[in-house]
């Protein structure tokens, strides 16, 4: 689809193409030749305290999905795989490490235990179980082969770029599916046009054979959809709110490090949202430099819907404990960042949509309020579009609108239909358009034309971002097709 400037100023400022470095030459070479090209190594955000019920299995896996890690798991210890737990999802095309934990386990069936693709390096124990976003973020380790005299320092300035601007935070290539089908599968679900939906699935799809036998068996709609697995449904409307989100993203590409008035501000040490609109200021009681400031009358506190923690992770950070949510400051409504955990990302998935009330927060001072961004403690956001997604207002709304028109969607279209089964509507929720970059390191590889690159990233963030501003393909459509 042609993509327009919508929405006025806010489009289209500085960069060129789809990355922010696009002032600055890219690199050549290939990436993901060979699986070991590729590392990720989750970061929880706590460390297991060494005492409790729960075991948590440090994993290296090769080849396999973490849905398939998980089920060999299960079949090796006699387990169900819904006893399972696990922060994020991790890519089948990769070596990667993760913990999994399993409650109650005889630890003396893992000695000798030996399943293909997959090895436990380590096992410690804990008071919880591990659930999707208990996830600090990813650390990454690639080889990329095939560069040109000079990529080195090429790599270098990119990075350096990055660390002071951020990463452009789209969604990668694995939202979307093969061939980039995901999005519309979901658009067919929101519009009810399930039989379409089922029509859809290609043939030898190991998720959609339960449910197309079932449609072929007693002719059910609804009997179909339910044999689905409903994280699969969820996925395919997520894919559609992530296609919007790029589209933002894209609009917005040359301004990423500021904040304008009317956006919706993400503060990145605690994923709460704020409302940027300066308040008139009384000339009797000017307020100080970055003071916020409520509405006269509106004396009620936030509504405490957002930095949600799985159900029953209740206990505070101790040592070697859990991880205490953070309360976000007066003013601020609290709010995940990326919402939807459950996609095989190289970053790593969250949690499904989380509720988010309205925003009482006025920022009196512009210039205080991008001294935070310069710092990176705030950065604009863009919409997971659903009912319960904090909305922005003057020309970040004007663009966010334009392009949800483009779609020809609303928030409301994300939304539950009353008694229908639909399991993949999403409530909506902010993410920030770009994020920090941390323990950035270039260095040659092992042969003259290849380069060793690791570096951190957030969770909910994809490692093709950082390698599409090197390599110089669309972030959301990969540089060829992995192994």
């Amino acid at each position: 689809m042609e993509r327009e400037n919508a929405g006025g100023s806010l489009a289209g400022r500085g960069g060129r193409g789809d990355w922010l470095s696009g002032n600055l030459p890219g690199i050549s070479g290939r990436f993901g030749v060979e699986r070991e090209d590729f590392e990720v190594e989750e970061v929880l955000s706590y460390e297991p305290c060494g005492e409790g019920t729960h075991t948590f299995l440090w994993v290296e896996k090769r080849g396999l999905s973490t849905f398939e890690c998980v089920k060999r798991l299960a079949r090796a210890l006699g387990r169900r795989e819904r006893e399972f737990g696990y922060a994020g999802l991790k890519d089948r095309n990769a070596v990667t490490r993760q913990w999994i934990s399993i409650e109650h386990l005889d630890r003396r069936k893992l000695v000798g235990l030996e399943i293909p693709g997959l090895a436990i390096l380590d096992q410690r124990q804990h008071r919880n179980k591990i659930k999707l976003g208990h996830l600090k973020g990813n650390r990454f380790r690639l080889l990329l082969r095939g560069l040109a005299e000079g990529d080195l320092g090429r790599a270098r300035a990119i990075l350096a770029l990055l660390e002071t601007k951020g990463v452009p935070n789209f969604f990668g290539l694995q939202r979307f599916g093969r061939g980039g089908s995901t999005p519309g599968l979901g658009r067919l679900l929101l519009e009810g046009r399930h039989e379409d939906f089922l029509e859809a699935m290609e043939p030898g799809n190991p998720v959609a054979g339960k449910a197309l036998a079932e449609w072929k068996r007693s002719g059910k709609v609804e009997r179909a959809l339910r044999a689905f697995p409903r994280r699969f449904l969820s996925l395919c409307t997520a894919a559609l709110q992530a296609q919007v989100f790029n589209d933002c993203l894209r609009a917005r590409l040359g301004s990423l490090h500021e904040v304008e008035e009317g956006d919706i501000a993400f503060i990145h040490k605690n994923g709460a949202c704020f409302l940027v609109e300066p308040a008139p200021v009384s000339p009797l009681d000017p307020p100080s430099p970055g003071d916020k400031q409520r509405p006269k009358g509106d004396t009620h506190a936030p509504s405490p819907v957002g930095e949600q923690r799985a159900k029953g992770d209740t206990h505070s950070r101790t040592p070697g404990g859990g991880d205490r949510p953070q309360t976000p400051s007066r003013g601020e409504t609290p709010g995940m960042g990326d919402p939807h955990a459950q996609t095989p990302d190289q970053g790593d998935p969250q949690s499904p949509s989380t509720e988010m009330g309205d925003t009482h927060v006025i920022s009196p001072d512009m210039e205080a309020i991008q001294a935070r961004a310069a710092r990176f403690e705030i950065s604009p956001s863009g919409p997971l579009p659903g009912p319960k997604c904090l909305r922005p207002k003057g020309a970040p709304a004007a663009l966010e609108a334009a392009i949800l028109a483009r779609y020809s969607l609303s928030h409301e279209s994300f939304a539950a239909s009353p008694g229908r089964y639909a399991p993949y509507h999403q409530q909506g929720a902010r993410r920030p358009l770009r994020v920090p970059i941390g323990d950035t390191h270039v260095s040659p590889g092992p042969a003259p034309d290849q380069m060793l690159l690791s570096f951190s990233l957030p969770r909910g963030s994809y490692a093709t971002a950082v390698l599409a501003e090197l390599l110089r393909f669309p972030p959301d459509q990969g540089p060829h097709p992995r192994p």
